[in-house]
């Protein structure tokens, strides 16, 4: 068991100096001569509580160096050693319990200054690294390095419900629907369901990985010493309804416990501390305090004497007021990724054969979505290289590329020039080779001026109009590569071969009635320009003659210029060109989380949203939201719905996925801990006290002899209490 010291103290209402007894160290029991105690500091936070224990000589030079620096003297550093423990009470009241971190000795005046600090030191030096992942087929919890403790990672859901309070990371993140939104103890989801990490869940796994050791394979692994720190697990339970929502997307890889904790329990509203257990006990205790009027457990109120006599020791004979709103923010504006939509997107050619002289392939106007992106003149000089123009036997080639309808070239075999046939694939190879763009490059129709437009309009306004007041560009709209709902083809016994990202359907009996999905891999590419690239062309082997996007054939006999193209269902997803968003506002009744509407200026908050202090958070990878709207994903007419319970008809017109909920808690989260007056408000009262903790909160301030029910609000958690022995004081620093 490590060494252990309790100092006892009497509490006095004078100011005269209290002498405090150290307690021997180990197992003899006999109390060290010259100990006192001059200060206790007790704080919430990152920063640990310190106790300042002076040992002084008395008197005699020549004691210092061997009563206090002997090798194996008393207070010598091999027999008073770093990281010993000491505890301090106050009138028989524990009031701290630390490790021996910091000692200096001094020759003048003869004095050992130690400095104990409180247990937030070990969590300090205990890493979060790893991850605790659930292993549903072995059915434990196993230490897995090569995970990392991400919490919802780009929003997915990758905690799991391995016990009644055990909640580890799921082996695969989900993106489900389920991802935001508010999940109370009576709606916790089933064991051995994945579900969303809330900050309370963070909590709980993070006690669970600070007292849990893996396999014997990782020696490395430590824990938290349990013979010294106390944590609690009911003290992972919140009332609160905001650790209850799910959180954002939060790594806390590579840092500490103690880190860890705090950015957790910050965004909820909370703070942390430790206090001692019990009286001369070696142990303290980890506690969560709320930092709100709506999350504080301990609210109190002090005396503070403008008139009269005092009646009462407790009464504030110092104090400093004070506030510091340079950091206040009224509002918060969180913004997200891009919402993405996903709609079926369509080409209907002309009916019939084309004009001699006007663009064959061309079919780009109408109410086509979807539509060719080369030009008439690619057109026509793409099918004179295929059918040779001048002899019909040759390919051709113009002389100058800029000038199709110029002199031409035979590629007969002379002078040094290749041999290719009209007609053959080694001319409709030249042709895409001169002109790539031909049967295989197409576009997304986003200019209104044609017809098409409405259809990207209206996928772009989303479900129920969500997005329809937000501008967006006329310019070209590049597809993302994938849509939104997973396609898994349906081919007959080649069900599943292909992969393709989206789903493409081909026109199978030339009246835009009929449509199959294709067999053959189109060799989809999706660019960054917004072309959309299918090779689904004869010359590549192995596309079928229902899977070409065009009509007849390039090769052999047939007539290039009798090409026509073919009707094209194809469902794509692309995104839009604003930004989910989630703007918290400091209201009067309403989100005043600390109660302090009635001292802004409404000049910086004029209810709008439009004048104010902004705390600005820019996510852009988190809080996604997909919609579909007239979607056609795959072949199912009925598709389960995102929450799991019945079915939606296609073509589809939901909310795919959306964070909604868990972006506004994440936002509201902010606006309590930015919505607040900061600098701390001292506060000095007569006599060492443990009637005011670090962890209460400061609701107000009684002013004695100002009239009946005289008050000051204050509304500010207390950060820290310093206890000062040789002032006989306690001085209260309430707020940041």
């Amino acid at each position: 068991m490590p060494a252990f010291g309790v100092v006892n103290l009497q509490g006095r209402t004078r100011r005269q100096h209290s002498v405090g007894q150290l307690w021997a160290i180990g197992e003899g029991g006999a109390a060290f001569e010259h100990a006192h105690v001059s200060k206790i500091f007790e704080r919430t936070g990152l920063v640990p509580g310190q106790a300042f224990i002076e040992i002084r000589g008395n008197g005699r030079r020549g004691q210092i160096p061997n009563v206090l620096l002997q090798e194996n003297g008393t207070f010598a550093p091999n027999v008073l050693k770093y990281w010993s423990r000491a505890a301090v009470s106050i009138a028989g009241q524990p009031a701290f319990v630390g490790n021996l971190c910091p000692r200096s000795e001094a020759s003048q005046p003869n004095c050992l200054t130690l400095e104990y600090r409180d247990d937030r030191v070990l969590l300090a030096r205990l890493p979060i690294r790893g991850a605790w992942v659930w292993d549903a087929y072995a059915d434990e919890a196993k230490f897995i390095p090569r995970y990392i403790a991400r919490f919802n990672p780009f929003g997915y859901r990758n905690c799991i419900r391995a016990g009644k309070d055990l909640y580890l990371f799921a082996d695969l993140a989900e993106r489900g629907a389920g991802a935001g939104g508010v999940e109370a103890a009576e709606d916790e989801p089933a064991i051995g369901a994945v579900c969303a990490w809330t900050r309370e869940r963070i909590v709980k796994y993070l006690r669970f990985a600070a007292h849990t050791v893996p396999d014997a394979y990782y020696t490395n692994y430590k824990k938290l010493d349990a013979s010294k720190l106390l944590w609690p697990e009911g003290a992972c339970s919140f009332g609160d309804l905001e650790m209850r929502k799910a959180a954002p997307d939060l790594t806390l890889a590579g840092k500490s416990m103690l880190l860890g904790l705090y950015l957790v329990l910050q965004g909820g509203g909370y703070g942390l501390a430790v206090r001692p257990e019990g009286p001369k006990s070696a142990k303290s205790v980890l506690f969560f305090p709320g930092r709100t009027p709506a999350t504080a457990a301990a609210k109190i109120g002090l005396d503070l004497q403008v008139g009269g006599q005092a009646t009462d020791f407790r009464t504030i004979f110092e104090f400093t007021l004070g506030g510091d709103a340079t950091e206040l923010a009224t509002s918060v504006l969180l913004e997200g990724s891009t919402p993405k939509v996903e709609t079926e997107l369509s080409f209907t050619p002309y009916a019939g054969a084309p004009a001699p002289g006007e663009a064959r392939l061309d079919d780009s106007i109408g109410s086509n979505s979807f539509v060719p992106a080369w030009s008439a003149d690619e057109e026509e000089d793409f099918v004179r290289i295929i059918e040779g123009f001048l002899s019909a036997t040759y390919a051709t080639v113009a002389e100058d590329r800029n000038n199709i309808y110029g002199s031409r070239v035979e590629m007969d075999g002379m002078d040094g020039r290749p041999l290719i046939l009209a007609h053959t694939s080694e001319a409709v190879r030249l042709a895409f080779q001169q002109h790539p763009n031909v049967l295989r490059h197409w576009r997304i129709v986003s200019d209104p001026g044609w017809g098409g437009f409405g259809t990207v309009e209206t996928a772009l306004a989303g479900v129920d109009d969500a997005f329809a007041a937000a501008p967006f560009l006329n310019t070209g709209r590049a597809p993302l590569p994938e849509q939104l709902q997973h396609y898994f083809e349906s081919g007959g016994d080649e069900r599943g071969l292909l992969r393709l990202p989206i789903r493409i359907q081909v026109d199978t009996n030339g009246t835009g009635t009929s449509f199959h999905e294709i067999t053959a891999n189109p060799g989809l590419r999706i660019r960054s320009d917004g072309i959309v690239e299918l090779n689904l062309v004869e010359v590549i082997a192995g596309v079928p003659a229902n899977d070409l996007v065009y009509a007849g054939t390039l090769l052999g006999d047939g007539n290039a210029r009798l090409v026509t193209l073919r009707a094209l269902k194809i469902n794509l997803a692309f995104q839009h060109d604003t930004r989910v968003a989630s703007n918290q506002e400091l209201t009067d009744g309403g989100e005043d989380y600390n109660e302090i509407y009635d001292v802004i200026d409404e000049s910086v908050m004029d209810g709008e949203g439009n004048i104010g202090l902004v705390e600005y958070i820019f996510a852009p990878e988190n809080y996604r939201e997909w919609h579909q709207v007239a979607s056609k994903p795959g072949a199912n007419t009925d598709w389960p719905k995102p929450s799991g319970e019945g079915t939606d008809a296609a073509p589809l017109t939901r909310v795919l996925h959306t964070e909604s909920e868990r972006l506004e808690a994440h936002a509201k989260g902010r606006l309590a801990d930015v919505a607040r007056i900061k600098g701390p408000s001292v506060s000095s009262l007569i006599g060492v006290q443990l009637g005011v903790r670090a962890g209460d909160f400061l609701t107000h301030i009684n002013l004695r002899g100002a009239g009946e029910g005289g008050k000051h609000k204050v509304n500010r958690p207390v950060g820290s209490v310093e206890h000062d022995f040789n002032a006989q004081a306690t001085k209260v620093y309430a707020g940041d």
